[in-house]
């Protein structure tokens, strides 16, 4: 398109706006020049003025001149952007405080759209009280000054609200000359109401520290600065109130745990709470040990952090003290009334009560029998002198049978000075012992270290030691009594715990023989029985067989000869006659009875208990003799006898029928448990395990069926549970899939027909899942279905792979259920594997499954070995582990078609 003039200036810049333009014409007007400049160009030149100098300077005045325009355009942009994106308002004023511009900040912070506020003077919005503190701010910008720092103001938003900002200002020249005045308003509202709120919560705290009387209040702030205390804590610090202001709290009372319990506060914003901690102030070490109960409390701003910590502290080392003593008695009296061993327990108890008084040492003397009995702590071998000194004794508790008190003993003229000073001792406290005014000893704690100041808690404490401990003396038959019938009840308490956990052993043991023996080896061990024997009985309790003998770790003597069963059994059976009871204690046997006893014994009992089937008929029975110590059998001991007889009963009835089923189910499953067939065209590799441990009575099953034109049927299947109920499902199952493949060998057909006939016929209850594959040695190809069980396993070098069928419905779950096939091709060394989950699903206590992605890893490396290699390093693995912790049965088969002959 052709264009004249200016347009064609119009054109350019359209069609390439970053480029430098230089306008040449023969029109000399200087109107047109400047319409020129002003639409975009750099320089104006005229036809026939025009120098190769002059051209030269003007395109190079050209392109500097562009990049200058392109970079203010840059920088105008970003400014614009940052001028309408700022989170603060940014504004600009004139010289008489109308507002030429202000970016979007302002809606979100007042509500006005800028458009609403451009040319409007700021005074409009501000509150009275803002408007002569604006003024005086602008008349500093006009002066060319800027404020030291920020000031605030309060404007009013578009709703009426007021809100306060944060206010930057200063002066904008233009040519040296004030323009304008721009600044930066920061909405602190929140911040204002936080202090507010802040400072009227000190203003409380203040009067609640004056108003509490018990608690000593502190005000501390994030540093743990004094900030204010209360008069009560000053008065227990014994330091004046305006002491602590500006000082640090662990730099007068240094305390790590402490400390690190103020730092945790601040951190976590949590307050705390103790009781009774103890504190030792540092600067005062004869306070000694007091205890507080103390509180410390943040108080937070508007942003949530700690700012102040409110610290309320209430003594309470009196009532700790008075604990402490009634404690310490109570304890006491429990060391007293435990044990028969009364110079141990005095001892024990007397050290507390050292520990109590806080004394340097201690001496009992006891004088009921011509030689006193001195039990001390703390005199070596000096204690006997208070024994020895009978003016001692006499003007302490004799002649007045009531606590004495001596704080300094230097000065008290009622004892014998020279031995005090022997004694080095600078205090005392001193109390008879005697009941019903018969004195009979004295009990005195004495202090080395100085006089001491007694207070009536200290006394107290010992009038009432003074008199558990003379208690307990005089008592001390009695309590012997009570005690040694106490352990009696005790023993057969532990007795009866042990039959009790006895019990559950044998219901758990499934060896008979084990059964038996522990049997024996408990009721022995109970009773204190030397030696014993267990006798298991014939159908008509004519017969009788001797099943194991028991002998006391303390008892000697030894049989070298077996016992004469026969007459053995008519004695015990003449004795038990028809008594119907658990147990009985028979005296006066000798050891003629007992064949297996040395001649020499004769113990002075027996004790017998028997064994009774479920209609009561005596099964077998145990004897015991020879109780520890030649004592005789107990009542007690019959009681234990005939729980033990009883439990017995019950655990060798319930294993003999579980060995009765264990043998049906063995039989049945070691029936359905196929050898490995004899194939040249066919290699097979296997490993069954039970996870319960008894032989192969799991539920897991495999088969191998021949099927027409040298195909082989692989079976594996899953039957939920164990024992003889699963072996029945089992062989149902394995049956009824022989003859469905021989009728079709097609196993999606196969499943199909299985499941139906479950649903409609069968009535099985089981949860049964099954693998499926017919091998075709010719086509070096096997067709697999799965009833949803885990997927089989294709080994092939040098990676194993999973077949995956998608979900499948386990046999017998939903009606009308067609199930698939997918063909597989075998040649080239190829394995397949078919297994249970148990051999996924092993576990070690605590941890993973072996899962998917492990055996596949295990069977990738070790893909060149054959079948029953394989087998081997697959079981290997999942057992090492497993740490061999099985959940599950595990059954694993695999075949193998060797290479296709050429």
């Amino acid at each position: 398109m052709i264009s004249f003039g200016l347009e064609t200036l119009d054109k350019v810049n359209e069609a390439a706006p970053g480029t430098a333009i230089i306008v040449n014409t023969s029109l000399d007007d200087e109107a047109t020049a400047r319409e020129a400049l002003k639409q975009g160009a750099q320089d104006y030149l005229v036809k026939g003025e025009i120098s190769p100098g002059l051209l030269a300077r003007s395109i190079r005045y050209a392109m500097a001149r562009k990049r200058a325009e392109e970079a203010l355009r840059r920088s105008e942009e970003k400014y614009r952007d940052l001028f309408e994106n700022a989170r603060d308002i940014v504004f600009t004023l004139d010289l008489d405080r109308n507002i030429t511009s202000i970016n979007n900040a302002v809606e979100r912070i007042a509500g006005y759209v800028p458009g609403e506020l451009v040319g409007n003077s700021i005074t409009r919005y501000l509150s009275p009280e803002a408007v002569s503190l604006t003024n005086d701010k602008f008349q500093l910008n006009l002066r060319g000054e800027q404020a030291e720092s920020p000031f605030e103001l309060e404007i009013r938003t578009k709703g009426g609200r007021r809100i306060t900002l944060e206010v930057s200002s200063r002066p904008v020249y233009e040519n040296g000359a004030i323009t304008a005045v721009t600044g930066l308003a920061r909405d602190i509202t929140d911040r204002k109401e936080g202090e507010k709120t802040l400072q009227a919560e000190r203003d409380r705290l203040d009067i609640i520290i004056e108003n509490s009387p018990e608690a000593k209040m502190v005000l501390l702030d994030r540093d743990f600065n004094f900030i204010m205390v209360s008069e009560a804590y000053a008065r227990s610090c014994r330091r004046p109130r305006d002491f602590f202001p500006g000082k640090n709290h662990f730099d007068l009372y240094p305390h790590e745990e402490n400390e690190a319990i103020f730092r945790q506060v601040v951190e976590s914003g949590n307050a705390v709470n103790f009781k009774e901690k103890p504190f030792e102030f540092p600067e005062m070490p004869g306070r000694g040990v007091t205890y507080w109960d103390w509180t410390l409390t943040p108080v937070k701003d508007a942003a949530g952090r700690v700012q102040t910590l409110v610290f309320s502290l209430v003594d309470v080392t009196d009532k700790v003290s008075a604990r402490k003593f009634s404690e310490a008695l109570n304890e006491i009296n429990v060391m007293l009334a435990s044990s028969l061993n009364f110079r141990q327990k005095i001892n024990q108890a007397m050290n507390l009560a050292e520990i109590t008084l806080g004394s340097d040492c201690w001496v009992v003397v006891l004088r009921d029998s011509e030689s006193p009995f001195v039990y001390s702590n703390g005199f070596d071998d000096s204690a006997p002198a208070f024994a020895e000194d009978e003016n001692l004794i006499r003007s302490l508790v004799h002649d007045t049978d009531k606590i004495v008190v001596m704080p300094d003993v230097s000065h008290d003229n009622r004892v014998d000075q020279s031995l005090f000073e022997k004694l080095g001792l600078r205090a005392l406290l001193d109390a008879p012992l005697g009941v019903k005014g018969h004195i009979f000893g004295s009990l005195t704690f004495g202090y080395r270290t100085g006089p001491v100041e007694f207070i009536d808690a200290q006394s107290d404490f010992l009038e009432k030691l003074a008199a558990s401990l003379s208690m307990a003396i005089e008592n001390s038959r009695l309590y012997q009594n009570e005690q040694e019938l106490r352990a009696s009840i005790q023993r057969y308490a532990s007795q009866l715990a042990m039959v009790h956990r006895i019990s559950l052993f044998l219901n758990r043991e499934i060896d008979k023989r084990k059964l038996l023996d522990s049997v024996l080896s408990a009721v022995a061990g109970l009773t204190g029985a030397g030696l014993g024997t267990l006798v298991l009985t014939g159908k008509e309790s004519e017969s009788a067989k001797l099943v194991s003998t028991y002998y006391a770790p303390w008892f000697k003597e030894r049989c070298d000869e077996d016992p004469k069963i026969e007459d053995f059994h008519k004695q015990v059976s003449g004795l038990l006659g028809k008594n119907k009871a658990g147990a009985l204690r028979a005296g006066g046997l000798l050891s003629s009875c007992l064949k297996f006893v040395p001649e020499a014994l004769s113990p002075g009992g027996l004790l017998i208990g028997v064994l009774r089937d479920t209609k009561g008929k005596k099964r077998g029975y145990f004897v015991l003799g020879q109780k520890a110590h030649a004592d005789s059998f107990s009542g007690g001991d019959e009681e234990i006898a005939s729980l033990l007889a009883s439990q017995a009963s019950v655990a060798l009835i319930s294993l003999e029928n579980f060995e009765r089923e264990h043998e049906v189910a063995s039989t049945l499953q070691d029936a359905m448990l196929p050898e490995m067939p004899d194939r040249d065209d066919i290699n097979f590799g296997f490993y069954y395990r039970s996870a319960s441990g008894v032989s192969r009575l799991g539920g897991d099953f495999y088969d191998l069926i021949d099927l027409p034109d040298g195909r082989l049927a692989v079976l594996v299947g899953d039957v939920c549970g164990q024992g003889l109920e699963a072996a029945t499902s089992t062989a149902m199952m394995k049956y009824t899939v022989r003859a469905y493949l021989q009728a079709d060998p097609d196993p999606s057909l196969c499943l199909t027909r299985l499941n139906q006939a479950v649903m409609n016929q069968l009535s099985l209850d089981k949860f049964v899942t099954l693998s499926l594959a017919v091998i075709d040695p010719a086509r070096q190809q096997a067709d697999y279905a799965s009833a949803g069980h885990p997927p089989a396993l294709l080994v092939r070098s040098p990676k194993a792979s999973l077949v995956e069928l998608g979900r499948t419905i386990p046999i017998g779950v939903v009606d009308n259920y067609n199930y698939t096939n997918k063909s597989i091709s075998l040649s080239g060394a190829c394995s397949l594997a078919l297994y249970t989950d148990g051999l996924i699903e092993a576990r070690p206590p605590g941890g993973d499954p072996f899962g998917h992605e492990r055996l596949l890893a295990a069977a990738s490396s070790r893909s060149c070995l054959a079948p029953q290699q394989l087998v081997k390093a697959l079981s290997h693995r999942v057992d090492v582990y497993s740490q061999s912790n099985l959940n599950d049965d595990i059954c694993l088969l695999v075949v193998q078609l060797p290479p296709a002959r050429t």
